[in-house]
Order: structure tokens, then C-alpha cells, then sequence
């Protein structure tokens, strides 16, 4: 009984580590950044648009932020399966839910500036410029 009290703890202490990195990956540590040990939060990059000084769109770290979305999606899954994750449930269940959302909104987000960014160059041209009221 003792030992599977043990491994229990043990198995608790785990998962509770797991979901403090996959939250610090998202949130930073709470450290000053540019002091040791320093991990900042996820920041999107808001590029300017063809030169434009009021335009943006997402870009620069797109690619970085999808892997790490992928990641903590599998991990608060595999966090979520364990018969061990009681004392966090809570936590695992928002962090899955938050993760649900800005997987969703992100995707729809791309899409849009993907499309935005077709139609843009369309109606930008001057002969089309010149057809429309």
C-alpha cells in the first residue's frame, strides 16, 4: 500500500511538473527578461504590410508557434488521460480549453489574412480602382 501511495505521489508530482512547463511555455516563468534563466512569454510579430505604415499581419514566428501549440495540445492530452491528474484538474482543464480556443481562432485568423491579402492585391490596382465607385 505504501508503494502505491509512492508511486501515486510520484506519478502527481510528474504531471504537475509537465503542466507548470507547459504553462510557462506560454506565459514566460515570471523572470525579468534578459536575466538568467529568462523565458518571456509567446509574442505574435506584427510585420507592416508591403511597406505600409498602418497595415500588419502575423508573421514571423507563425511556424514556432504552431509546433509549440501542436506540443502542449499532445501534452495536456497525455496530462489529461492520466488517472493521476485529479489535484490539477482544474488547471488541465482550462489550459485545454484556452488551448482549444486559440487553436481555433488562430486558424480562422490565418485564413482570413490569407484572403485579405489576395483580395488586397486585387482591389489595390489601378484599373480596378479606377472601375469601382
Amino acid at each position: 500500500e505504501l508503494q502505491e501511495i509512492g508511486g501515486s505521489a510520484s506519478s502527481e508530482a510528474a504531471l504537475e511538473l509537465m503542466m507548470t512547463k507547459l504553462e510557462e511555455n506560454w506565459n514566460g516563468n515570471g523572470k525579468i527578461v534578459g536575466t538568467e534563466g529568462a523565458k518571456p512569454p509567446v509574442e505574435f510579430d506584427c510585420l507592416p504590410y508591403r511597406g505600409a505604415k498602418d497595415v500588419f499581419i502575423l508573421g514571423g514566428k507563425l511556424d514556432e508557434i504552431q509546433v509549440l501549440l501542436d506540443d502542449s495540445q499532445v501534452t495536456i492530452s497525455t496530462i489529461s488521460g492520466s488517472r493521476h491528474c485529479a489535484p490539477i484538474k482544474d488547471r488541465v482543464d482550462s489550459m485545454q480549453t484556452s488551448l482549444k480556443l486559440f487553436a481555433a481562432t488562430l486558424d480562422e485568423w490565418l485564413v482570413v489574412q490569407k484572403n485579405w491579402m489576395y483580395l488586397e492585391s486585387i482591389f489595390s490596382a489601378p484599373d480596378i480602382q479606377r472601375q469601382l465607385p
